[in-house]
């Protein structure tokens, strides 16, 4: 047994991805015997129990929103990570650290701490941070460029990186290690005739335009519903769906738990995985591939997935092709059908348990 002090600069536990991954990741560890602690900041966006200790650096200040990105507040709240990390490496000795995203390895890597340290890459900060920029005027992507030079310096003092996409771990030089989760059983489905869905946060990252702009081409054609499951608030996207005349084609509503959220999926006609930037590795990818769902994926996150053997696979932010993958599954719920069964497979073979061995394989080796 080996003693695991994860680090993750984020509120925990709230209904996003990296947050969900970081779950899955430590329940795995400590069901395997491990002693898992996760140090953390004092936010959370729901109350829950774990087979693992988490330490919090207490919640001031106060987070403005529990979403990824930049937050006026967070550096106050990683320089307390980085206090609250070094006293636990002191009274744990634990045998690695795990840093999970660039702010958690700065606060594990200035100064260095002591153990093993491992880096958790979960997407590239040079293209994801310019996007919550998007009319800085060239500053967003001087602040991206930057931001990647000061990721690649601090991904070289860490003993070993581990990334969650091939491209990701390319441009850190490091191992990749696919994203895994407890896929559970899988649920019958009952899909709900012409309806798409998208789980997730609403950032600009993850190509929403794309998926309006396809749905809009789908509902000229005929009824069809597009069902939003998020965490983020919803103002984000209702005035751009108003505007493309969208508004009452479209139901938004809260994330729900693990529980819901894979009870929608199994009743979603189609889900769609859009994607803006490349380098990570969508956790609502997996999760729809776990739930047997008809999946529509933009190729940059598609890491694995054939095109009409596990998923449709489309170009890069083409509306058109999204829309006519999306219609063509409509068009043939066997072939949907049998699409959703190969992309559980492909879950179980790629996301389950092999992932764990090999993650808890790279931790500890």
């Amino acid at each position: 047994m080996s003693r695991v002090l994860a680090v993750a600069a984020l509120a925990f536990p709230t209904r996003q991805g990296t947050q969900g991954l970081v779950r899955e990741e430590c329940l795995a560890l400590a069901k395997r015997g491990h002693d898992v602690h996760l140090a953390c900041y004092g936010a959370a966006g729901f109350d829950a129990s774990f087979p693992f200790a988490v330490h919090r650096t207490g919640d001031w200040p106060r987070l403005s929103a529990l979403r990824s990105g930049p937050l006026p507040e967070k550096p106050v709240l990683d320089l307390r990570l980085a206090r609250t990390v070094r006293r636990l490496v002191r009274s744990l000795a634990p045998d690695v650290v795990v840093a999970h995203h660039v702010e958690a390895l700065a606060a594990c890597a200035v100064p260095r701490v002591g153990p093993r340290l491992v880096y958790r890459a979960h997407t590239r900060l040079d293209l994801e941070l310019p996007t919550y920029f998007p009319s800085a005027n060239g500053a967003g992507d001087w602040l991206g460029r930057t931001a990647g030079a000061i990721e690649r310096r601090l991904a070289r003092s860490a003993d070993q990186v581990i990334a969650v996409a091939p491209d990701l771990a390319e441009s850190l030089g490091g191992e990749y290690v696919p994203p895994g989760i407890d896929l559970g059983p899988a649920l019958p489905r009952r899909p709900t005739p012409r309806e798409v869905l998208y789980q997730g946060n609403l950032d600009a990252y993850q190509g929403l335009d794309v998926l309006f702009a396809a749905f809009s081409i789908v509902a000229n054609r005929g009824p069809v519903t597009l069902r939003i499951a998020t965490a983020s608030p919803p103002a984000d996207v209702v005035g751009t769906l108003s505007a493309r005349g969208l508004a009452h084609r479209v139901r938004i509503e809260r994330l729900g738990d693990l529980g819901s959220a894979r009870r929608a999926l199994s009743r979603a006609a189609v889900v769609v995985v859009p994607r803006r930037v490349p380098g990570g590795f969508p956790i609502k990818l997996v999760e729809a591939l776990a739930a047997c769902a008809p999946v529509v994926v933009s190729r940059r996150a598609a890491h694995g997935l054939v095109d009409g053997v596990h998923a449709r696979v489309v170009p890069d932010d083409d509306a058109p092709a999204m829309a006519g993958a999306i219609e063509a599954l409509f068009a043939d719920p066997v072939q949907a059908e049998r699409l959703g069964a190969a992309g559980r497979a492909h879950a179980e073979r790629t996301h389950g348990e092999a992932a764990f061995q090999r993650l808890e394989a790279a931790l500890l080796a």
